[in-house]
C-alpha cells in the first residue's frame, strides 16, 4: 500500500522540503515528485502581488536540480519516490518546456511538424484550451506511442530512485483526437497499447520498475478491445475528479450503472458512487493493485 501525496499546487522550494518532512512525521511512505517546474514557477512568478514581489523566472535546469534536491530529502526518510506526471504528452510531440507557455499563449508560431502530432478537436489540431498540458496526441499513430514508451524506459534506465513512474496523458478532458483511425477505439483503448509497449521494452532490459496508469477524466472509461497484458508491472492509480471527503463509498451505498461513454462530449462524474461505477468497469479487466 502507498499514501502520499503530490507537489502539485503553488509551492517555494523550501516549503516541499517541509512538506516531505511533515509527510514522514505523519508516517505517510510516498511522496509523486510529478514536474516540479510548473509548480515552482507559479510560485516565484508572484502573480497578483507583482508590485510587493517582483517575478523571479525560473529556469527548466534550475527546477530539475531541485526536484533532485527533493527527491534526495525522500530517499532521507526512506519513503518512496514517484516520477512522471502529464508531461510525456508534450516531450512526444516534441515541445520543449521553454517554449510551452509560449506556444499557449500564442507568443510563438506552433511548427507544422508539432501541429501534425497533436489530437485534432473539432477539426483542428492545436493546442487544446491555450495549454500544452491540456494537449493529448494523436494515439492512432504507432510512432508516437513508441515515443512515449521509450520516453518512459528511458526514464526508468536513468532514475533508479524511482519507486514508480507515473504514465499520465495531457491533464482536463474532452481532448482526445478526432481523427477516422483515433475514433475506432476508446482513447483508454491506445492507452494500453501504449501501456503493453512499455512493459515489453522493461522487460527486454530485465527491469522490474513499477508503473502507474490512470482511471482520470477520459481515462474513467475502460477499454473494450484492449487490456494489460502483465499486470504485475502495473499499479492503477484511482484519481476520481468528483470525490467529496464529507462521504464515502461503504457496503449500503447505491451505486448505480456506469456513465455512458461520448468521444469528447461525455458527461463530468458528479458524486463519489458515479465514479466508482466507472472504476469497477477497469477492475473487472485489470486485477491488479
Amino acid at each position: 500500500r502507498v499514501r502520499g501525496y503530490t507537489v502539485e499546487g503553488t509551492p517555494s522550494v523550501e516549503q516541499v522540503v517541509d512538506y516531505i518532512d511533515y509527510h514522514a512525521k505523519q508516517e505517510l511512505n510516498c511522496y509523486a515528485v510529478l514536474e516540479v517546474l510548473p509548480y515552482h514557477r507559479r510560485y516565484y512568478n508572484h502573480r497578483y502581488n507583482e508590485v510587493n514581489r517582483p517575478p523571479e523566472p525560473i529556469a527548466p535546469k534550475i527546477a530539475d536540480q531541485w526536484q533532485v534536491m527533493h527527491e534526495a530529502e525522500l530517499v532521507k526518510r526512506g519513503m518512496q519516490i514517484w516520477g512522471g506526471g502529464h508531461g510525456w504528452v508534450e516531450q512526444v510531440v516534441g515541445i520543449a518546456a521553454e517554449d510551452a507557455n509560449a506556444y499557449g499563449d500564442g507568443s510563438k508560431p506552433l511548427p507544422e511538424e508539432i501541429r501534425e502530432k497533436l489530437a485534432m478537436v473539432k477539426g483542428v489540431r492545436g493546442i487544446h484550451n491555450k495549454h500544452p498540458g491540456y494537449t493529448n496526441f494523436c494515439m492512432s499513430r504507432p510512432e508516437l506511442r513508441s515515443k512515449y514508451a521509450d520516453l518512459v524506459v528511458d526514464v526508468a534506465e536513468k532514475n533508479p530512485q524511482l519507486s514508480q513512474i507515473a504514465t499520465y496523458l495531457a491533464d482536463n478532458l474532452n481532448n482526445h483526437c478526432e481523427c477516422e483511425e483515433c475514433k475506432k477505439k476508446r482513447p483508454s483503448d491506445w492507452y494500453m497499447l501504449i501501456m503493453n509497449e512499455i512493459d515489453e521494452k522493461l522487460t527486454e532490459r530485465g527491469s522490474n520498475k513499477k508503473i502507474l496508469f490512470s482511471y482520470y477524466q477520459d481515462m474513467k472509461f475502460a477499454p473494450l478491445t484492449e487490456k494489460i497484458r502483465n499486470p504485475d508491472r502495473f499499479m492503477l492509480q484511482y484519481c476520481p475528479t468528483s470525490r467529496a471527503y464529507i462521504s464515502s463509498i461503504t457496503e449500503d451505498s447505491q451505486i448505480p450503472e456506469p456513465l455512458p461513454y461520448r468521444h469528447n462530449s461525455w458527461d463530468v462524474t458528479k458524486n463519489a458512487e458515479e465514479d466508482y461505477a466507472l472504476f469497477l468497469e477497469w477492475k473487472k479487466m485489470f486485477p491488479g493493485p
